[in-house]
This record gives structure tokens, C-alpha cells and sequence, in this order.
């Protein structure tokens, strides 16, 4: 039985558009593609292009031309993905934000208690969508790095926060809210999500609310340990401004209006 042979211009070009077109096609794994393209080209494997063959191509004018087409769709329904509205750009748009700054109650390398006084912050009849907690990270400088010896490179910390449920005989019970790797030679601005911890608030009968925020290693080991300790908030040492004291944004729908 004959075999048909394609060109290498038209195999490579094939490829191409057809790659370009499963990109754009969710849900179908690495193996499905592959199968598909040389099932479609007829193949039972991937051909091996030689050098030649590459110095040689001439691309066909309809098929560049088609392939430009099929890359200018990709690149404008890529675009239209990254101008997508985020969650939290989306609640900040709407009416019922507030914010309010937090104080100490206590304050360690590795541990800082804060609390926040709730009240008139969430109006009646309104649901809370979404709560940040932003606390302000200080910069570190290279030269006050520990010596890294023979261990691997450690970049960020795990900084966690949470929920502290004061009970009636004085003990504490805390539940995990959020927790995030933070790089620590960063600096600015770091925002958690205590949406869950507010939920929790707001079924209690507290006018306050208490929150805690845990700075550990990235992973074991004394290196990541020694790094861990370097990431410090404002309000962690005795000469911090007020400016940079930690703040809780409550995002809010009004169930009247957005019933």
C-alpha cells in the first residue's frame, strides 16, 4: 500500500496551526493533543525535521496567513483574560467599605496579637463579602542576612494569622484563617484573608475582635529558622509609627439594596 509523504513546510506548519488551536481549547491533556495533530496528519509518530529541510522551508502565503489569524485571536482572548475583574477589585467597587487600625496586645520576633473594636463598623441588615487584614513588612538589608554556609537558599517566610476566641474562664481558643509565603527581602504592604475570621466575630457578642499573627520557617532547619526572624511588621518595635499599624478593610453589601 502507498504511502502519502507531506512536505516538511507543510508537516512543521500543521503542527503549528494545530497546537495554536488545542492551546485555545480547555481540558485536554499533553497525550490527547499529541495523539490528535499526528492522527489529523496521518502519522504514527513525530517526524524528525532535518536542518535542510529548515533551511529550505517556504512558507505557503494562505497558511502564514492563516496562522497570523488563529495567533491574533489567542493573544486578544489572552488580553481579555488578564483585564478580568478580580474578586477583591470587584468588591472594593462597591459601597459599604470600611477600615479600621488595630492596637498591640502583644508583640514578640514570632508572635503579635492584635485587636480591633468592631463597633458600627458592619451595618444592620448588611453582609460582609470579603475582610483584609494589611499589615505594613519592613525592609531587610543583604548585609544582615545570616551566612547561608552549605545550606539551600531560603527566600520567603510563612506568615499566618489567626482567629483568637477569648472563652469565659480566660484561656483562648484560635483557629487558622489564612497563611501565605511572604519573600523577606520584601518590603510594603502585605494583605491576609480574614473574611472567615469576621464570619466567626460576628457570631460571638464581642464589641472586639482578636487576631494573631504567627511568623515561622519556610521549611525545617536552623537556616530558615535564623531567616524567619529577619521578617518583622510595624508595631513590632518600640519606635514604629502609627502610620504603619496594622489595618482591617470590611467589604459589605448592603441586603436591602442587593437584597
Amino acid at each position: 500500500m502507498a504511502q502519502t509523504h507531506k512536505s516538511p513546510t507543510l508537516t512543521l506548519l500543521s503542527f503549528a496551526l494545530l497546537a495554536l488551536w488545542a492551546k485555545q481549547v480547555k481540558g485536554i491533556s499533553h497525550d490527547n493533543i499529541k495523539y490528535t495533530m499526528l492522527h489529523k496528519l496521518g502519522l504514527s509518530e513525530v517526524p524528525q525535521i532535518e536542518q535542510t529541510d529548515m533551511d529550505n522551508m517556504v512558507v505557503p502565503a494562505h497558511m502564514r496567513n492563516k496562522y497570523i489569524a488563529m495567533l491574533k485571536i489567542h493573544k486578544e482572548k489572552e488580553r481579555k483574560r488578564r483585564a478580568l475583574p478580580t474578586l477583591a477589585g470587584i468588591l472594593r467597587g462597591i459601597t459599604g467599605t470600611a477600615d479600621t487600625r488595630g492596637d498591640i496586645l502583644y508583640s514578640d520576633p514570632a508572635r503579635q496579637t492584635l485587636v480591633f473594636d468592631m463597633k458600627g463598623l458592619i451595618p444592620e441588615n448588611s453582609e460582609v463579602t470579603m475582610a483584609e487584614l494589611k499589615l505594613f513588612k519592613k525592609g531587610v538589608h543583604k548585609e544582615d542576612l545570616p551566612p547561608r554556609r552549605h545550606s539551600r537558599p531560603v527566600n520567603n517566610a510563612r506568615v499566618s494569622v489567626h482567629w483568637v476566641r477569648i472563652l469565659s474562664d480566660g484561656s483562648n481558643r484560635t483557629s487558622l484563617i489564612d497563611s501565605r509565603l511572604v519573600p523577606i527581602l520584601d518590603s510594603g504592604w502585605k494583605s491576609l484573608d480574614v473574611t472567615q475570621a469576621v464570619h466567626y466575630w460576628m457570631k460571638t457578642a464581642e464589641m472586639s475582635m482578636y487576631l494573631e499573627i504567627w511568623i515561622e520557617a519556610e521549611r525545617m532547619g536552623s537556616y530558615a529558622a535564623e531567616m524567619a526572624k529577619l521578617v518583622h511588621f510595624t508595631t513590632q518595635g518600640p519606635n514604629d509609627q502609627v502610620l504603619g499599624k496594622p489595618e482591617l478593610v470590611l467589604y459589605s453589601l448592603n441586603l436591602d439594596e442587593y437584597g
